[in-house]
């Protein structure tokens, strides 16, 4: 009588172990799907691009390959968005105005920073812009008349650094893509042996690098 009642009790638990996982599966695969189809790369009822977006641009007609991932409100680019390489590098941190580039951007290489640039959009709802700018001779604020497709322009201070380093390299001004000011600084022997001496004795700097939040980054690769 035992072994037919063992018989049963075994294919009931190999039943309800079943159910259970098919439940399990089917709640992953829909939070999974929730999470991409709900959170990431929607549209509008117009069929604009709004909310969080990732992209990803292959390498063709000589420019990189790059994944980004930001914010779009109704079409337009905006806020921060980060661009990293084919390895899920980071490469920038860039700022967007109605879909143009404004605002501090940060450039990496191999993780680490080299550049901190700014740039001025150009408001694209007339034919011209008109953006104020000091003159760096006599110091009077003048106005410069910019066409609007022109998009933006390097407008601000410009900060190149040494990798890895972080040493600064070079400050450049710049008022609506002109340069109107540059200063640089060069190290001497000393200078750069103590740097290359400090970084041999740091621990190995790829630990460092600065990493997208881990759930955005599984988000770009899935």
């Amino acid at each position: 009588m035992k072994f037919p009642f063992l018989i049963v009790s075994f294919v009931l638990g190999l039943f309800l172990t079943s159910v259970v996982s098919y439940a399990q599966n089917k709640t992953t695969k829909r939070e999974n799907s929730s999470l991409t189809d709900t959170l990431w790369n929607q549209f509008d009822k117009s069929g604009n691009k709004h909310g969080n977006w990732f992209l990803k641009s292959n390498a063709e007609r000589g420019e990189e390959y790059s994944t980004s991932y930001g914010f779009y409100n109704h079409g337009m680019k905006e806020g921060q968005w980060y661009v990293l390489d084919e390895m899920n590098e980071l490469l920038r941190i860039e700022n967007y105005k109605n879909n143009l580039l404004d605002g501090e951007n940060k450039f990496y290489e191999q993780g680490y920073l080299v550049c901190i640039g700014h740039y001025r959009s150009v408001s694209t709802k007339y034919k011209y812009d008109t953006i104020k700018v000091e003159d760096p001779i006599s110091g009077k604020i003048k106005q410069v008349v910019v066409p609007a497709e022109k998009g933006t322009t390097k407008h601000g201070t410009w900060e190149f650094f040494d990798a890895p380093s972080g040493d600064l390299l070079k400050i450049e001004e710049w008022q609506v893509d002109d340069r109107i000011f540059v200063k640089t600084y060069d190290r001497n022997k000393e200078d750069t042996a103590f740097v290359n001496a400090r970084i041999r004795r740091l621990p190995h700097v790829k630990n460092n690098y600065f990493k997208p939040p881990p759930n955005k980054r599984f988000l770009l690769l899935n």
